[in-house]
């Protein structure tokens, strides 16, 4: 990762949940010993990736991404890949209801 670690990012990820180290583990189906080494510093292989992507419900490759195991495009910003996973699993109704509160959102900017 360009400007944190993916340890870093997890711990957000996390705390954006008020998820515990051990409700992680559980949700991922992860020893808390894996949990706590991920946590402090110990880059996930694949499955963990893939573990941990099911289980704070964002895209596989994101996660790969973030740990270093694909290339990632230096601005990729995770908030945004999940913006995506959201998008992706709504009705078109929904998705053009979706991009009309961001259209009128982006007067705020």
């Amino acid at each position: 990762m360009k400007t944190k670690t993916f340890a870093k990012w997890l711990k957000e990820e996390t705390h954006k949940r008020h998820w515990t180290q051990n409700e992680l583990a559980r949700a991922a189906g992860l020893s808390s010993g894996l949990a706590s080494r991920i946590m402090n510093g110990q880059c996930p292989g694949l499955q963990v990736c893939k573990d941990l992507a099911r289980a704070l419900d964002l895209p596989v490759v994101t996660l790969l991404e973030l740990a270093g195991h694909l290339p990632r495009e230096d601005d990729l910003d995770p908030d945004l890949e999940q913006l995506k996973t959201i998008f992706r699993k709504l009705s078109p109704t929904a998705r053009k209801a979706l991009l009309g509160v961001a259209h009128s959102l982006q007067s705020f900017t």
